[in-house]
């Protein structure tokens, strides 16, 4: 049974957009989708992407496990608007620690996180551990550029597919005409810091389809 999410109106490219929840059990497992779509004139919902995640009620946490977008519907800003909603959601229902499953590398999906207020619990940690990632990015360029503290780890990451998914560009060493953004950990938790800040971020995605 799908919920809809939002009552008020979303509008891509002249249509009306909605963004339904459901819930579906896979191996004995809850997992949770946030679906956007455009609602046509025969009143059929076609579906544009979804975002599905874990909710961990008792922690109050929230796993991403993945996101789809149609291709012919990509670049047009629909996984800023699941991510947004994804987090809006998230704060509404009071889940105040977001994370990765294990096996999802998702460095600028981290990098995203932190935008939207959410740190790690010690962040020395980027210090100290050998699994720290610095987002980086080369000015009117939307690579997405990223430096390992640790070689091993780099050659780790190499053989996920991620990195092709994502068009991940790994540099070998820090280049001149590109800047360090941030730097995150992978399958670590990201705890809410401010939620009226965070809020406001998720919101201002979503008056984009107002």
């Amino acid at each position: 049974m799908e919920n809809l999410l939002r009552k008020d109106n979303l509008i891509f490219e002249k249509q009306e957009q909605k963004i339904y929840f459901s819930t579906s059990k896979v191996k004995e497992k809850e997992q949770h989708f946030l679906r956007v779509g455009i609602l046509q004139e025969n009143g059929q919902f076609l579906q544009q992407g979804y975002i599905y995640f874990y909710l961990n009620r008792e922690l109050k946490m929230s796993k991403f496990i993945g996101l789809y977008i149609k291709p012919e519907f990509r670049g047009k800003g629909l996984a800023s608007l699941l991510l947004a909603s994804w987090i809006q959601f998230c704060l509404n229902y009071n889940f105040e620690i977001l994370s990765t499953i294990k096996h999802q590398r998702k460095p600028f999906l981290l990098y995203l996180l932190k935008k939207y207020q959410f740190e790690i619990m010690l962040p020395e940690r980027y210090q100290t551990s050998n699994k720290t990632i610095q987002i980086c990015k080369k000015e009117e360029d939307t690579t997405k550029y990223l430096l390992f503290k640790d070689y091993n780890y780099q050659e780790l990451f190499k053989k996920s597919h991620i990195i092709y998914d994502d068009n991940y560009v790994i540099l070998s060493k820090k280049e001149e005409d590109i800047n360090i953004l941030d730097q995150v950990l992978i399958s670590t938790p990201y705890y809410l810091q401010d939620i009226d800040k965070a809020y406001q971020k998720s919101l201002s995605i979503l008056k984009r389809y107002h």
